[in-house]
């Protein structure tokens, strides 16, 4: 995966951690992703006819007791297909 969207789901996932009780800091880190994600609307999932790859990838990151506030497990998954 390209590091540029390792980023971005890294940058959702970690500010997701927070949605029960979020803070101020919190609802301005919402706001300079959502911003960076319009800035950068072409660069979404493109799906194309007509190919022959069919190729279905899935990643997974799990660490076990990862959130220092909490000491509770923090597991990632992403599934890409054909590319996309």
């Amino acid at each position: 995966m390209p590091p540029q969207k390792q980023e971005r789901t890294f940058a959702v996932n970690f500010i997701s951690r927070s949605v029960e009780k979020p803070m101020q800091e919190n609802i301005n880190n919402v706001k300079h992703i959502l911003k960076y994600l319009k800035s950068n609307i072409s660069q979404g999932i493109k799906f194309q006819k007509n190919r022959n790859l069919k190729l279905l990838q899935a990643y997974l990151d799990a660490d076990y007791a990862g959130a220092v506030e909490t000491r509770r497990s923090i597991t990632d998954f992403i599934i890409v297909y054909d590319g996309g």
